[in-house]
């Protein structure tokens, strides 16, 4: 596991960036999905997220991972002078892709990347089909514990 999830304080600090032209996220319902799993998981860290475009998305997938298409969730740590901080970027054109496609309303699915992107955060990898597939399911119970 990673320390950056260990400040001192044990608070968390959570803001919320709307880049994305057509925002439409609950922003106090992506703090308290950010609480819970934070809380629930035992890790203390300021936290920001970011609700972008398919464009940022696929800029920030190339230059960090070198795929070049878009992608809906990337987590970053902070580095060793921001021990206690991380980035999700979710893509809000993605989450509402998947929305239409699983029958959920876009806060859902936007809620879902950001418990996806918080356990990067907090260590877990997805990097092969049965890690990924343990990932989300993992992920589902915090979305089903409302």
């Amino acid at each position: 596991m990673p320390d950056f999830h260990k400040r001192r304080d044990g608070r968390n600090q959570i803001k919320i960036y709307a880049v994305h032209p057509h925002a439409q996220a609950n922003d106090l319902r992506l703090n308290r999905v950010a609480q819970r799993v934070l809380k629930a998981e035992g890790w203390s860290f300021d936290l920001k997220i970011i609700l972008a475009d398919d464009a940022e998305l696929r800029r920030l997938h190339r230059l960090f991972l070198g795929a070049d298409e878009a992608t809906d969730v990337m987590a970053f740590a902070g580095d060793a002078q921001d021990s206690g901080a991380g980035e999700i970027y979710i893509s809000l054109d993605q989450a509402r892709e998947q929305a239409l496609q699983e029958g959920h309303t876009l806060q859902r699915a936007v809620e879902r990347l950001l418990i996806h992107g918080i356990l990067h955060l907090g260590g877990w990898d997805d990097s092969t089909r049965a890690e990924r597939a343990k990932m989300l399911a993992y992920g589902e119970r915090y979305l089903s514990a409302r």
